[in-house]
This record gives structure tokens, sequence and C-alpha cells, in this order.
């Protein structure tokens, strides 16, 4: 099926409907990467042509490919989009349900599920939304256990006991060692005890291939901006001049792409544009700068600059 449409496309590149089946079969044999690409040429063309129902498809195609690639923060930005577009496809709901349980926001997926089975009880049913409304609730009691550490320990440092909170901390990086707010927090509290800077760098590593592996939405960028920051200073102290250049590199473009989030939050779209160039001026591979950079460009119908980016992003 693939090869047909890539033929049919090639007689005809702008045939919407090839597309959009081309990418669901892309998405269906474990092609993430194609699917994105061709969904983004869709996307452009849709937009061109003020299909709002072809715009929230592969706005929903795109979101897949942050999903299947476990970068949930911006794949539920685009299931929003999506949903602007085409609020009656539930596949949007539900998908987005489970970023958010991937997340840790428990409460708005089991809402999103709900929301589903109250829409359409049928579909609900069938694709078993009462057992993922029961696990998602089972996820979040366990999860609510980590959290217990987290706020103790959270008290205790603004009381000034670092130690004692550092205490806390950790016994929830125990009970789950992939918690990255548990270890951002001890490793925040180590810097400050200056104790064994060894012994941090091994956490402050540990945090960081953690983040990288996540979404990089604001909350995890601003948590790589801090961390690097730590370890820039922890490898200066112990003479590794290399690796302390690494990471003051890393905190430079992090901080201009942590700053643009915020200025297209505020509605700032020249500053925001602004500042994604400016990490990609120091780190040409930012991926995190460079589609942010080419989704605010095709936002705002900025096309052919978008294609532009776009273009650097696959050399």
């Amino acid at each position: 099926a693939v090869k047909e449409y890539k033929i049919a496309l090639e007689y005809r590149p702008d045939q919407i409907q090839a597309m959009g089946e081309l990418c669901w079969c892309l998405g269906q044999i474990d092609k993430p990467e194609e699917m994105l690409e061709y969904a983004k040429k869709a996307l452009l063309i849709s937009q061109k042509r003020c299909s709002k129902d072809n715009i929230g498809r592969f706005y929903f195609y795109i979101a897949q490919y942050y999903k299947i690639t476990e970068q949930y923060e911006t794949a539920c930005d685009y299931f929003k989009l999506s949903i602007n577009n085409k609020p009656y496809f539930l596949s949007n709901y539900v998908d987005m349900a489970y970023c958010q349980r991937m997340l840790g926001n428990f409460d708005k997926a089991i809402e999103l599920y709900e929301y589903v089975k109250k829409k359409d009880e049928d579909y609900a049913n069938n694709i078993g939304i009462d057992d993922l409304i029961s696990n998602t609730s089972v996820d979040r009691d366990y999860n609510n256990r980590e959290m217990i550490h987290i706020k103790l320990g959270v008290e205790l440092e603004k009381k000034g006991e670092i130690e004692k909170a550092n205490e806390s901390f950790f016994t929830a990086v125990q009970r789950n060692p992939k918690h990255t707010m548990g270890l951002f927090l001890l490793f925040k509290n180590e810097l400050k005890l200056k104790k064994d800077y060894y012994e941090i760098i091994a956490i402050g590593e540990n945090l960081m291939s953690l983040l990288n592996a996540e979404d990089k939405g604001f909350g995890t960028t601003f948590y790589i901006e801090m961390a690097s920051m730590g370890l820039a200073k922890c490898y200066e102290i112990i003479g590794n001049i290399e690796k302390a250049q690494e990471y003051t590199k890393l905190n430079s473009y992090t901080h201009h792409f942590n700053e643009g989030k915020k200025a297209e939050e505020n509605k700032e779209l020249e500053k925001a544009t602004a500042e994604y160039e400016k990490a990609l001026e120091i780190e040409p591979k930012d991926f995190r700068s460079l589609d942010a950079l080419i989704d605010l460009l095709f936002n705002t119908r900025q096309f052919d600059e978008a294609m532009d980016y776009a273009a650097k992003g696959l050399i």
C-alpha cells in the first residue's frame, strides 16, 4: 500500500487523500519519521487550502509522531491543535489522555477518558475505556506515594533543613529511579551542600540522561538548563574544563529555547522567533529549537521560511 500511495503522489504531489492514507500506513509499519515528513507537507497544503478537517487530520498525525517517540508534552500540543480543527475526532482525546498519563497528569487523563465515554459510549466500550480509567487511577495512587516524599522534602527545604530534605528526595528516587523531579531536587540541594563533587556529578549525569530521553517541553528544558549549569560548575571545580565547556554551551542554547517558549506562550511571536534563532546560531543541531521554530512559522503562515528551516533539518 505504501508503494502504491507513493506512486500516486509522484503523479499528483498535492493529493491530500493519498497523503493521509500514506501517513496512516507509515504509522502502522513503525516509520514515524517518514510519517512526520508527509504529515507536515500535507499540513502545509491543507493550510493553504483552508481545509479545517484536513488540518486537524494532519495535526493528528504529527501528534502521533511525538507520541510514538515519547515526546508527550509536544504530542499534547499537537492533539490540541487537531481538536481545534476537528473536535469530533475522539481518537485525539484518547491518545492525548495516554500522553497525559505518561506525563503523570493522571486526573487530566481520566477527565479526557470520561469525556470520550460521555460523547460516544459504544466507541468507549470498544476501546475498553473503563479499564483505561481504572488503570490510570491505580497509576495515580502509586505516584502519589512518591509525591508524599517530594512534598515533605520541599517543606523541609523551606525550613532550611537541606540534609533532611535530601533524605526525602532520595527516598522518592529509590522508589522510582526515573523520577526526574526527585533527582533534580536532590541534585540542586547536593550542589548547595558542596560535599562530594564526583557524587554530585553522578547524580547530575543520571538526571541528564533521563531528561534527554523525555519530551522536550518547557518543564523538561527548564530542568536541562538548570542541571547543565550545575554540571558545568562541578566539572570546572574538579578541573575537567572540556566537560565544563560542553555543559556551558548546552545551558546557553537551552536558555534561548526556554525564552522562546515563554515568549510564544505570551504571544510575543517575534521575540520567540528571535530566541529560537539565537539557540540555532549556538547549536544548529538543536532539534527542539528547530521544531519549535518551524511550527511557529507554519502557524503564522510563513510557509517559505518554515520550509527553509525544515530543509536545514534534513541536512
